[in-house]
């Protein structure tokens, strides 16, 4: 179950980052860097990203420079 929300977490986010940051190349860097099985803090993949999701929901401009800040290779 964890591999499905995953993958439906991630999709979520590329699609909205698409939009958002349109010179990012989010359907293959964004999405291999999203790979990372664990934060710099140790979280889970799924928390940290539904973290960033949560970010994306607040549909704010430094909500994405954060998000884009944090994954690495973006």
């Amino acid at each position: 179950m964890q591999a499905e929300d995953l993958f439906e977490v991630k999709v979520q986010i590329i699609q909205r980052m698409q939009v958002l940051d349109p010179t990012g190349d989010w359907m293959r860097q964004g999405a291999r860097a999203l790979d990372s099985p664990n934060s710099a803090t140790g979280e889970s993949s799924l928390k940290r990203l539904n973290s960033f999701l949560d970010e994306l929901d607040r549909d704010c401009d430094t909500c994405v420079t954060s998000i884009i800040k944090q994954i690495p290779n973006q």
